[in-house]
């Protein structure tokens, strides 16, 4: 029996932008989604591909590893809730990857 590696569940990332020429005025935003409700699992010995566009990929890989902070969701990496873990915590986990 195989074991999951890494479980992600409804990851959320959204950008802000300012909305109009006079939002410096208004302080109106809006939110682009990046990444918006993915749910997969891998398990080991599994391989997973995406398809789509690079820069849509690149926003979902740099989440995942958290490189750039999730707007909301869950990631699970070998056993690991890292969705709010410390950066301290996280380097010994991705040393372990290599």
């Amino acid at each position: 029996m195989t074991r999951t590696i890494l479980e992600v569940v409804n990851l959320k990332k959204y950008y802000r932008q300012r909305a109009g020429i006079l939002s410096t005025l208004r302080w109106r935003e809006l939110f682009i989604p990046a990444v918006d409700g993915v749910s997969f699992y891998l398990k080991e010995h599994e391989t997973l591909g995406s398809w789509g566009n690079p820069a849509a990929a690149n926003d979902h890989r740099r989440t995942i590893l958290r490189l750039t902070p999730a707007t909301s969701g869950r990631i699970v990496f070998d056993g690991h809730d890292i969705t709010a873990m410390p950066a301290g915590e996280l380097r010994p986990l991705r040393a372990g990857c290599r």
